[in-house]
C-alpha cells in the first residue's frame, strides 16, 4: 500500500505511517534511551541476588520488547510471567506498582525514602524514579504529599482529631508543615477545609 501501512491514532481513526526510514529512526531513539538504564540496572542488580537480577532481565527484556513493538504501532509488549500477564511501557511492572502503592499507603506515617521504595521494587534509584513518574504521573515525594494530604483529608471529615495528631499521624512534621502544604495543593487551610464540610454547607 505505497509503502506505507495502517496504524490507529489516538482518536481511533485509520492514519497513514512509513514504514521504513521513520520507524527505523524511532527504533533507534528509543533504544538509545532504553539501553543505558538497562545496563545500569543489571549492573545494579548483580551486586545483590539471584533473584533479583533474574526479575531484571525480565524486564530488560520487556523493556526492549516494548521499544520494538510501539515503533511498530503496537500496544505495547505484553509478556507472560507466573500466570499474570504484564503490559510494560517504561513504566512500573503492575506487581512493582501494588507493592509500592501498598507500602506507601501502610506507611503513611512514617519516614519513606526513594532508595527504600526502589528495593522493593528491586530497581536502581534513577531507574525507579523516572518509571514511578511514568506509572503514577508524579514523583516519588509529591505523590507521597498527596497521598498525605488525602489521608488528612479523610480523618478531617471523620473525625473530630485535632490537626496537630492528624499532621502527625499523615507523616507531616507538625500541624504548620500540614497546613504549608494543605494550602499549597488545595488553596485552602485545614481548618477553612475542614469547618466548610463539617458544618453541612449548601
Amino acid at each position: 500500500m505505497d509503502g506505507q501501512q495502517m496504524t490507529c491514532g489516538r482518536d481511533g481513526m485509520a492514519e497513514r505511517m512509513p514504514d521504513s526510514e521513520t520507524s527505523v529512526q524511532l527504533r533507534t531513539r528509543k533504544l538509545l534511551t532504553v539501553v543505558p538504564e538497562i545496563i545500569e540496572t543489571l549492573a545494579d542488580a548483580m551486586s545483590k541476588d539471584l533473584e533479583t537480577t533474574r526479575q531484571c532481565v525480565r524486564q530488560a527484556s520487556a523493556t526492549l520488547l516494548s521499544c520494538v513493538q510501539d515503533a511498530d504501532g503496537s500496544l505495547g509488549a505484553v509478556l507472560a510471567t507466573g500466570n499474570e500477564r504484564v503490559v510494560y511501557r517504561g513504566g512500573l511492572a503492575p506487581w512493582q506498582a501494588r507493592a509500592v502503592r501498598g507500602y506507601i499507603d501502610a506507611n503513611l506515617g512514617a519516614t519513606l525514602s526513594c532508595d527504600a521504595l526502589a528495593q522493593l521494587a528491586r530497581l536502581s534509584v534513577s531507574y525507579f524514579a523516572r518509571a514511578f513518574k511514568c506509572t503514577f504521573g508524579y514523583p516519588p515525594h509529591e505523590f507521597l504529599v498527596r497521598r498525605r494530604l488525602e489521608r488528612a483529608q479523610s480523618m478531617m471529615l471523620q473525625s473530630d482529631v485535632p490537626l496537630a495528631q492528624i499532621a502527625l499521624e499523615c507523616g507531616f512534621a507538625d500541624q504548620a508543615h500540614l497546613s504549608r502544604l494543605f494550602l499549597r495543593f488545595t488553596g485552602e487551610r485545614p481548618a477553612t477545609w475542614r469547618r466548610a464540610r463539617s458544618s453541612g454547607v449548601g
